[in-house]
């Protein structure tokens, strides 16, 4: 199972899903958590290539956001300039267990 959501803003928003999270600790299953992020320069070319510029400041905010949660520290990884088989290659899963 793959589990990919859009982080926003709201007051204990990783509280919660880590609350539902416990709730199936009668499952056998390894839960990994990656939070893919990239520098503010990253983000914006990106944003721009999308055509969503009005989401450029709101996307800093939030990357900032991230990088500043403690429940983040260990999961962040750095996509910057990186392409598909590179993060493949990277990323070391055990390094993320939960």
């Amino acid at each position: 199972m793959f589990v990919d959501y859009l982080y926003e803003v709201e007051e204990n928003v990783a509280i919660i899903l880590m609350a539902d999270v416990k709730k199936f600790h009668f499952f056998s299953f390894e839960l990994f958590y990656i939070v893919l992020t990239a520098n503010e320069d990253e983000i914006e070319k990106r944003i721009r290539k999308r055509g969503d510029l009005d989401m450029i400041e709101r996307a800093k905010f939030l990357k900032r956001e991230l990088d500043s949660m403690a429940e983040n520290i260990g999961h962040l990884y750095d996509n910057t300039n990186k392409d598909i088989d590179e993060m493949v290659e990277e990323i070391v899963l055990d390094k993320f267990k939960l």
